[in-house]
């Protein structure tokens, strides 16, 4: 049988070394361009993943801090807190202020002297723990106790 001249060249195309090498750099190319997607996909899951982290982080810090400010803005706290901080009392309140060392009769402070000096009262301990014991005594409990 005869062939045509299309088949002939057809065949002689397919089987030529030239569209073999044209061939293996096609299929080459796809294979690269195919891990280069596959690398991007790896990297975005990776990416989203430590992305959900952060997120489900955020939600857990934002609920702490959600749970403080509503703590915040409980009356008894701030009353609290102004007493700790600011020295402030209520009106009709006394306040008594104790030394840190031992209780004595004589370190107590009435409302009245309290106060016209809140923020005094860390002087007065001073004064009244100069009048115990010697500065030298005070230096050396600071160091060695």
């Amino acid at each position: 049988m005869r062939e045509s001249f299309k088949q002939k060249l057809i065949r002689n195309i397919f089987t030529s070394k030239v569209f073999l090498f044209i061939l293996i750099i096609a299929t080459i190319w796809v294979v690269l361009i195919c891990l280069k997607i596959t690398s991007k996909r790896y990297q975005m899951a990776k990416e989203i993943f430590n992305i959900q982290q952060q997120i489900s982080q955020l939600k857990k810090e934002n609920q702490d801090l959600s749970v403080a400010i509503e703590s915040f803005n409980n009356p008894s706290f701030l009353e609290k807190e102004a007493k700790r901080r600011l020295n402030l009392r209520k009106e009709g309140e006394e306040v008594v202020i104790l030394p840190k060392n031992e209780f004595s009769d004589n370190q107590t402070t009435t409302p009245e002297t309290n106060s016209a000096s809140l923020a005094g009262s860390s002087n007065q301990n001073q004064v009244v723990d100069n009048k115990e014991e010697p500065n030298f005594q005070k230096w050396w409990r600071y160091f060695f106790k």
